[in-house]
């Protein structure tokens, strides 16, 4: 369907499989994350990654 006020632009809508496809992705990136980027770190320590990966998002934003 076009978008409304923008004729250079369309919007979709995933379907009933999509969705499901979707979330069946993002529960594996979520168990990847937690392996590999959170089990690793001591409990302690979270509060320095967070802080980083917030300096880091910042500058991602910035640029």
């Amino acid at each position: 369907m076009p978008a409304p006020g923008d004729r250079r632009s369309v919007l979709v809508e995933a379907t009933d499989h999509g969705r499901a496809v979707f979330l069946r992705a993002a529960d594996v990136h979520a168990q990847v994350v937690k392996r590999y980027f959170v089990a690793p770190v001591a409990r302690a320590d979270y509060g320095r990654l967070t802080h980083a990966l917030g300096k880091i998002e910042k500058a991602l934003r910035d640029t």
